[in-house]
């Protein structure tokens, strides 16, 4: 399994069942906005501003509720990964690593707050 090197036990079992709902939200956003309108206005505003968003907030939460996890942005990378060869083209490839940052700023952004908070 992808997560074995977190080691056994409860604490780490718990953090991957706590994050597959946010990656599986954020598969479901990768894999269904592209296809929804041909229209390159409506994608380019998808790809360059909802995505990123969504990104943003979906690791901001994850990361207030669960802490700082560096595995999660890396996830949310290599989840948009195979979009670029259905939906998009090779010049994408940037995104991934876009995305990871930006999702790499929510986690650190959200573990902060959740910290400050208590």
């Amino acid at each position: 399994m992808f997560f074995n090197h977190l080691g056994p036990g409860g604490k780490n079992k718990n953090l991957i069942k706590s994050s597959v709902p946010y990656l599986i939200v954020t598969a479901i956003v990768f894999y269904t906005l592209p296809w929804l309108d041909e229209n390159t206005g409506i994608f380019m505003f998808f790809l360059l501003l909802g995505i990123p968003l969504f990104c943003f907030i979906s690791a901001l939460i994850y990361s207030y509720k669960n802490g700082f996890h560096w595995f999660y942005p890396v996830l949310i990378a290599v989840l948009f990964f195979p979009t670029i060869f259905s939906a998009l083209n090779f010049s994408a490839l940037i995104y991934v690593v876009i995305y990871g940052a930006i999702a790499l700023v929510g986690t650190f952004l959200g573990s902060y707050f959740a910290n400050y908070a208590r």
